[in-house]
């Protein structure tokens, strides 16, 4: 799909609350101890059951949505996974999928190489064993990814290295970089570190430091290039959430994001349609204007921001409020423009 038309296909979708875009957790559960990680496994609630993520699925597809990713957790930890992902595929998503790659063998891989996967998304958390392996505290999980993507990209599915960035691999962001060049993989990386969604904030002590962020951004031209561009201000305080964009979390409950980790309600309970018009938490966001933001309306370095909401919420309290670390990156990023 050309990027001319998904731009007008996403710009369209926003300005009339269509979800083209849902990312679709089928499990909170994983087998991997990622210190850093957002997702709060809360074993008491029931995850949904195949045919209630079926029905669920046949909703998005009526509202509208083209675009669906299915995530966890980790995904392929649910013995259903590719039965989920083939029910998916036959009602015609375009589909992507989140994974760390871990169980990801040549029978899997093989039956993906059949739908419509535009890509698997695989977090890559160091260019070498130790560091990897050290993050996700799972042994030979470095070694699996690499035979993962390539077994990936043998079989004609696209692979993206997710960069996940933090103080203990920010030495390290180059090298990986290369890593993903050498396993013919598209590589992004980010450095924002969120609290958990259940209000923990022991993930943001993992955030890399001043120094190393103004290393890293320093070697991403592509972001230099972007703060260049003098785009209004406004444009960065327009968020997908809740719009274009929508999240079902494990238990059924309809997010605007799975970065504001709140119910719009439960699709077990109710239709999505209902809640998607009628949620008040969704009809509050949509309702958001720069104006509404005081505290960065007229902030100096407004160009250089990519506020979240979400982020401003989970850590910051308000989503009227700023974003103590987009600010910080911000910071950052502006000093480096300064003497460029």
């Amino acid at each position: 799909m050309s990027e001319t038309i998904l731009e007008k296909i996403l710009s369209d979708a926003y300005r009339n609350n269509m979800p083209v875009t849902c990312l679709f957790e089928i499990t909170r559960h994983c087998f991997f101890s990622c210190k850093h990680c957002y997702a709060y496994d809360n074993k008491r609630r029931r995850e949904m059951s195949f045919g209630e993520i079926c029905s669920v699925l046949k909703q998005l597809k009526n509202a509208g949505t083209l675009f669906l990713t299915i995530t966890g957790g980790e995904p392929l930890s649910r013995k259903d996974f590719l039965r989920i992902v083939r029910f998916a595929d036959k009602m015609g998503f375009y589909l992507t999928i989140f994974s760390n790659a871990y169980l990801l063998d040549q029978r899997t891989v093989k039956a993906l190489s059949g739908l419509n996967i535009y890509y698997v998304g695989i977090s890559l958390y160091g260019a070498k064993q130790s560091t990897h392996d050290g993050i996700t505290g799972q042994p030979g999980s470095f070694d699996r990814l690499i035979s993962a993507v390539k077994l990936l990209k043998k079989n004609g599915i696209g692979v993206v290295l997710k960069l996940v960035l933090m103080e203990n691999n920010a030495t390290e962001h180059k090298a990986m970089k290369r890593l993903a060049k050498k396993l013919k993989a598209v590589c992004q990386a980010d450095p924002t570190i969120t609290p958990r969604d259940n209000a923990g904030l022991s993930p943001v002590r993992l955030r890399p430091s001043a120094g190393s962020l103004r290393k890293i951004f320093v070697d991403w031209k592509k972001g230099l290039a972007f703060c260049e561009k003098n785009v209004l201000p406004q444009e960065f305080f327009e968020c997908a959430a809740g719009r274009s964009f929508c999240a079902v979390n494990a238990y059924g409950d309809l997010l605007a994001c799975v970065q504001i980790p709140v119910s719009a309600g439960s699709l077990l309970k109710r239709k999505f349609s209902d809640i998607w018009r009628n949620s008040r938490l969704l009809r509050k966001l949509r309702g958001i204007k720069m104006s509404d933001i005081s505290e960065c309306a007229d902030c100096k370095i407004a160009r250089y921001c990519g506020r979240c909401p979400g982020l401003a919420y989970v850590e910051d309290g308000s989503l009227y409020g700023k974003s103590s670390e987009a600010c910080r990156q911000s910071r950052i990023m502006k000093s480096i423009m300064d003497t460029n």
